[in-house]
C-alpha cells in the first residue's frame, strides 16, 4: 500500500549488556523489511564481538551513530536519572531523519517476526484511524508504576522519598505514551522538533522542584513523551484503560482500533530470568503465531544458527524462550541444548 514510502526503523542502545541483541534485531528486522533504513543509537563504544558480526552479516542496512545528550541541553542532575536518558529517543530527531516518510522506533530486545501485513502499512492506518501523524496508545500511570521501578527508587531517594512522592503524584492524572513509537515524518518531526526545548526545560526543572508535572522521584520516559507530544498541540490519541491494556495490545491486530500497538514479534524480556513474566501474553495466540515462524527460521537459517553460537544475555533469553515453548507447549520445536 505504502511501498513507494520512504521507512527507517530506529532502535537505542543503553548500557553495553542490551548490545547483545543487536545482531538479533537487526536480523529479523531486515529479513522481513529488507529495503529500509535500520538505524541504532548507542551510548558507549560497539563492542568488539557486535561489531564483527554487524560487518559480517548486515551490511549496508545499518547505520550505528552514538548518543550525543550533551546537545540536548539536560542538565547534569537530570542526566544522572534512568529515566531521562532511556528518554534521549523522544529528542534525538537527527535532521536527515526528516527526509523520510515513516519512522519506528523499536525496542531493541523484540525478535521482530512476519506479520499478514507490513507494519509500516498497519500503522499509517492506525495513524489515519486516529487521525494523528503517529501511531501509539495512551496508558495510565497505574499501568507503569511496577515494583522494580518502586524499588529503584526507594535505593536511589530513600523509602520516605519514594512512598511521599508516588502517593502524591498517583493522585493527578498521569498518562503515558508506550515506547513503540511510530512517526509520519512530515508533520511529526518539524512540531516535534519546536517542543523539545520547553520538554527539556520542564525535565530540569521537576530536578530543581520547579516542574508541575514531575519531581526527581517520580519520572517517567514514557510520560516524557505523553508531555512532549501534548506540548507540541499535534493531539493525543483517546484513552481506553481496558483496550489499551498489556494482552489486549499484544493480541489486537487491528490498526482501525484505538489499542493497536503490537510488539511485532517476541519481547525477549519476558523470557529473561528462565521463568515467564507474563503468561497471558507468551500462550496468546498472538505469540503462538510469532514462535511458529521464530522456529521455522531457528530449523533452517544458517544465519540466525551463527548468531546463537555467542554466549550472552541475548542468546540466554532466547534458549529460555525455546525451552518455554518446548516444555509447556510441546508442538512448539524441540527442547534447546
Amino acid at each position: 500500500m505504502y511501498e513507494s514510502e520512504r521507512n527507517c526503523v530506529i532502535a537505542y542502545v543503553f548500557g553495553k549488556v542490551y548490545q547483545a541483541f543487536i545482531p538479533f534485531y537487526v536480523y529479523s528486522m531486515l529479513k522481513i523489511y529488507g529495503d529500509i533504513k535500520v538505524i541504532l543509537y548507542i551510548d558507549r563504544e560497539l563492542d568488539k564481538d557486535i561489531s564483527r558480526q554487524i560487518s559480517k552479516y548486515f551490511g549496508g542496512g545499518l547505520e550505528i551513530r552514538y548518543i550525543n545528550y550533551d546537545k540536548l541541553g539536560l542538565s547534569d542532575m537530570a542526566l544522572r536519572n534512568e529515566f531521562v536518558l532511556r528518554a534521549g529517543r523522544w529528542f534525538l530527531i537527527d535532521d536527515d531523519l526528516l527526509d523520510f516518510d515513516n519512522v519506528y522506533i523499536g525496542d531493541i530486545d523484540i525478535f521482530i517476526c512476519k506479520e499478514e501485513n507490513s507494519l509500516f502499512d498497519e500503522h499509517v492506518r492506525h495513524s489515519k484511524y486516529i487521525n494523528l501523524p503517529y501511531s501509539n496508545v495512551v496508558r495510565s500511570i497505574h499501568e507503569s508504576r511496577n515494583v522494580r521501578h518502586i524499588i529503584g527508587n526507594m535505593v536511589r531517594h530513600g523509602v520516605k522519598a519514594e512512598l511521599y512522592n508516588s502517593f502524591l503524584f498517583s493522585k493527578r492524572d498521569w498518562y503515558l505514551l508506550s515506547g513503540l513509537h511510530f512517526m509520519r515524518m512530515k508533520k511529526y518531526g518539524p512540531a516535534i522538533k519546536e517542543a523539545i526545548p520547553g520538554i527539556i526545560k520542564e525535565i530540569n526543572n521537576s530536578f530543581l522542584g520547579k516542574s508541575k508535572v514531575w519531581n526527581e522521584v517520580v519520572i517517567n520516559d514514557e510520560s516524557i513523551l505523553y508531555e512532549l507530544i501534548n506540548l507540541t498541540g499535534l493531539g493525543i490519541p483517546d484513552y481506553d484503560g481496558e483496550r489499551c491494556s498489556g494482552q489486549y495490545i499484544v493480541e489486537n491486530l487491528n490498526p482501525e482500533t484505538i489499542g493497536y500497538r503490537p510488539h511485532h514479534g517476541l519481547h525477549l524480556k519476558l523470557f529473561q530470568d528462565g521463568f515467564v513474566y507474563d503468561s497471558n501474553v507468551t500462550e496468546c495466540k498472538t505469540y503462538k503465531m510469532y514462535y511458529e515462524y521464530f522456529r521455522e527460521l531457528y530449523e533452517n537459517d544458517i544465519i540466525l544458527h551463527q548468531l546463537m553460537k555467542q554466549d550472552n544475555i541475548a542468546t540466554y533469553q532466547i534458549k529460555n524462550m525455546i525451552n518455554y515453548y518446548s516444555i509447556y507447549e510441546g508442538n512448539y520445536g524441540k527442547k534447546s541444548d
